[in-house]
């Protein structure tokens, strides 16, 4: 939204700042990443083989987006209680009749990540990527309630309350997921340590979803491990039938 505004004013100088700040940020994320991932041909070969697995495994039917399901993880559950969301997207509302220019700035920037990201990725993964989306909401709450502070000293008041409400609202039903997700082991991560190292595990060969594979080369590096193809589910019931069928025909 700032750097549509600079855009607007024909600041180019603070804008090329800005990006460059931006594209600084990404490089120390992302330059861990690759590096620990073996290198940039090694990063770019995983990078593709996930997002087969998204184009194949995770990308919403079209069906979805008529699930009232679908749309209620994307935009509720993230904010991990849907009162709080219905009241933070029902009060953004107003801001499109009390600012609309920066409502609709709003929107121009957010709206192409909604899409993307609801056209891509899967509903299960919503809380995790809508955090790209929930400026969103909260941006138009926020645009509301200025508008409503300028009107007279008592409405200042009341959506200084609010926001200060809201945000006491939004802390409290945050933190403790942060929490847990600081002071505990991921499922995955617990599962390949597991398989690390319990001893009577120790070197027999490994059979992982393809979604597991960096998980797999990071703990069990060592081991023989292949990937289930496909990503099918494996059936022991069904694969022991199989063997025993393989053997009556072999015989």
């Amino acid at each position: 939204m700032g750097s549509l505004g600079l855009v607007r004013k024909r600041e180019i100088r603070p804008l090329v700042i800005a990006v460059a700040v931006g594209l600084g940020v990404s490089a120390l994320v992302w330059t861990p990443a690759i590096v620990g991932s073996g290198g940039w041909t090694t990063w770019l070969e995983r990078f593709r083989r996930q997002m087969e697995h998204v184009r194949a495994y995770d990308s919403p039917a079209t069906r979805a987006f008529f699930s009232v399901d679908f749309w209620t993880r994307w935009l509720a559950d993230p904010f991990g209680d849907a009162k709080l969301a219905l009241a933070v997207w029902l009060l953004g509302i107003p801001a499109y009749f009390v600012r609309p220019r920066r409502a609709y700035l709003l929107l121009a920037v957010f709206l192409p990540i909604m899409l993307l990201s609801t056209t891509v990725l899967a509903a299960h993964t919503a809380p995790r990527y809508a955090l790209a989306l929930l400026p969103l909401p909260c941006g138009l709450l926020a645009v509301f309630l200025e508008a409503v502070a300028e009107r007279s000293d008592a409405l200042r008041r009341v959506a200084a309350v609010a926001g200060v409400a809201g945000l006491g609202w939004l802390a409290w039903r945050a933190i403790p997921p942060i929490v847990e997700v600081a002071t505990r082991t991921s499922p995955s991560v617990a599962l390949m340590k597991a398989l690390r190292d319990d001893p009577t595990l120790a070197g027999r060969p490994i059979l992982f979803d393809p979604s597991l594979e960096v998980h797999v080369a990071e703990y069990l590096g060592g081991r023989k491990a292949s990937a289930i193809p496909d990503a099918f589910p494996v059936n022991p019931r069904r694969a022991a039938s199989s063997r025993r069928r393989t053997a009556t025909w072999s015989a």
